[in-house]
């Protein structure tokens, strides 16, 4: 953008955009867009005045249009209240000298975070503050463009999450993600339903590392079926199948003993030839099915047998062991 002919002048103004990793901002006419690969994911755009959150679409009779819409914190469709303390932490952090540029809302859904921020938001904007807004706008009104692209950055926020041990975070982004694949899969199963089974996993994890072993067996059961089921068309998706089903050995465990064996004797079923094969890349995997396995037997009352598996799973670690350190 050009203001002069001279570019040493003062009045010249030029915008500068820095792509990383395929990522840009830029101001494009009078709004700034986030790009990533080629195409915007984000409108960046000044806080509207007035009430926080969208219009509430009514019809011509003065009622909502979708009863839905009453529920969508975006709508604020009563007053904020309460949340005081978390309003007078958040003021003192805007006007404090923290050295943080970024303050991270988080909880589960439904707990008043888009209603908090936006009631923050709205404070400093009728105290002078410049406040913009991220709108992720652009994947509702193109869907077909944007929420391939929308659910592979929740995938990586979601293993950034759970590797950092946010679980409760990571279990809301699985769900939107795992939502999202749902849509995708109904319009190109071939292309989007092993992303599914994958997210299904990371689903299932941080439900059972919260210890909510059922909503973990419920998710690690269909991850277990969608990869089993494109196993026939491609053998690649046995191990994948296998690793669902040692999961749900885990988590159902504590529910229904003879679930967790079948599924334990099938996923050491599918990776034992598997381990022969290839003991670098399977035995691991293997070791943690016969775990499993030998924790369901023991439940079941089969010591014998969960004292074979343990057994097996030993001479597994140790065969790993030394192809691992031959010295």
């Amino acid at each position: 953008m050009t203001a002069g002919a001279d570019p040493h002048s003062t009045d010249v103004i030029r915008q500068v955009v820095l792509a990383e990793a395929g990522y840009a901002v830029g101001v494009i006419g009078a709004d700034i867009h986030v790009v990533g690969d080629g195409r915007p994911l984000y409108r960046l755009a000044n806080l509207s005045p007035g009430r926080p959150g969208q219009h509430l679409p009514r019809t011509v009779a003065g009622l909502p249009s979708q009863p839905s819409h009453l529920l969508d914190a975006r709508s604020a469709v009563v007053d904020f209240t309460g949340r005081d303390s978390e309003v007078r932490h958040l003021t003192a952090w805007c006007h404090g000298g923290d050295a943080r540029a970024v303050h991270w809302l988080h909880a589960p859904g439904g707990q008043g975070k888009t209603r908090l921020a936006g009631h923050i938001a709205a404070r400093a904007a009728a105290g002078g503050w410049k406040v913009i807004t991220a709108d992720r706008g652009l994947v509702r009104q193109d869907p077909a463009a944007y929420e391939n692209q929308l659910a592979v950055a929740l995938k990586i926020l979601v293993d950034t999450l759970i590797r950092l041990r946010h679980l409760e975070q990571a279990v809301t982004a699985a769900g939107e993600a795992v939502i999202l694949r749902r849509k995708l899969v109904q319009d190109n199963p071939a292309d989007h339903a092993m992303h599914l089974a994958n997210m299904l996993k990371y689903l299932a994890e941080a439900l059972g590392a919260l210890g909510r072993h059922g909503e973990a067996a419920a998710a690690a059961r269909e991850a277990a079926e969608i990869r089993l089921r494109l196993a026939g068309h491609d053998p690649m998706h046995r191990s994948s199948g296998a690793v669902a089903l040692t999961l749900l050995a885990s988590n159902v465990l504590r529910l229904d003993a003879d679930e967790a064996l079948t599924a334990g004797q099938h996923a050491a079923g599918i990776l034992r030839p598997l381990a022969r094969e290839d003991p670098a890349g399977y035995s691991r995997p293997l070791a943690r099915a016969l775990a499993g396995l030998e924790d369901a037997l023991h439940q079941l009352g089969r010591g014998a047998e969960a004292r074979a598996a343990a057994r097996e799973r030993r001479v597994v670690l140790r065969d790993l062991e030394s192809i691992e350190n031959p010295s």
